[in-house]
Formats: C-alpha cells, structure tokens, sequence
C-alpha cells in the first residue's frame, strides 16, 4: 500500500526532499541532483544498498539518516557526487565506493556498528574531510585505490583505524 503522502518531494527540476522516514532502498537514476534527507531515516533490513548510484555524476545526499543495509551509500562507476552531513549507522559498510573517482565525502557521523566506516575499492582521487568514523570494525579501508585524500577526520575506536590493501 502507497503512503497517504509521498515521502519525498521535489522542489524543483533537481533537489528532493524526504517529507518522512522511508523503509525501503533508493536507486537513483539520474546525474545532476540533490537529496536533502531532511533528518529523516533510510532505513533497510540488513540487505539491499541505502542509496545506490551506477555510472552517473554530480549527485549530493546530503542531511539523512542512514541504517541497516548492507551498504549505507553505494557509489560504482560514479564520479563528483557529494556525501555529507549524515549519519549512517549499523551497515555492513557505511559508504562503499567502488570504481569512481573524484568524489566528497564530508562531515558525516559514520558511526555504531558499521563492519567498514568507508570502503573503497579501485577508486582514486576522492577526498574524506571532518567525518567522524567511530566504533566500527575498520575506520576507512583501501583496496587498490590511489591519490585519496583522508584529512581532519575522527578516526577512532575502529580496529584498524585505517586500512590499506
């Protein structure tokens, strides 16, 4: 059954906005846009991705509460998207970006129970700035991936802190 309301609202040809807490996983299709979660959860039951982007540019997700997927934020193939101001708790990894470059992930509380804070695999020239990655198993973790950056972030109580493979 749909909602009464919609749970996201578009202001204009490229910011939505979440209206209300969503259960369910978001595929976005398209480059060039703006999610403002709005303090409001995504939220899945251990499987499926949050938020998932595949081959597109220029995306911000920014202000949402993210829990319980087995990736919080999925970037492939992606490049120049922004992640920041979230809080993404209790996934397998919060954010996992894979095969893309160029991409910000900045002052987001990454935090309780996420296997990997950050995992990134095959991408280079990403920035990492003022997050806070906490109690999770491993902070930042990276696979064959080159020229990232990883500065004024809180990198604590993860075992290892940082992860390079």
């Amino acid at each position: 059954m749909d909602p009464p309301t919609p749970l996201i609202s578009r202001v204009d040809n490229f910011t939505y906005i979440f209206t209300g807490n969503i259960y369910d996983h978001i595929v976005i299709e398209r480059s060039n846009i703006i999610i403002n979660g709005n303090g409001y959860m995504l939220k899945g039951n251990g499987s499926e991705n949050g938020f998932y982007l595949d081959d597109i540019s220029d995306v911000t997700i920014k202000n949402t509460n993210i829990k319980g997927f087995r990736y919080g934020v999925h970037l492939n193939s992606t490049s120049h998207n922004v992640l920041s101001g979230n809080n993404i708790t209790n996934n397998l990894a919060g954010i996992y970006i894979e095969l893309s470059l160029n991409n910000s992930i900045s002052e987001n509380n990454i935090t309780a129970n996420n296997w990997y804070g950050i995992f990134l695999y095959g991408s280079s020239n990403n920035s990492m700035h003022k997050n806070n990655i906490t109690n999770n198993w491993a902070g930042v973790a990276l696979y064959h991936s080159s020229n990232n950056s990883i500065s004024g972030d809180n990198i604590a109580n993860n075992w290892p802190g940082i992860l390079l493979s």
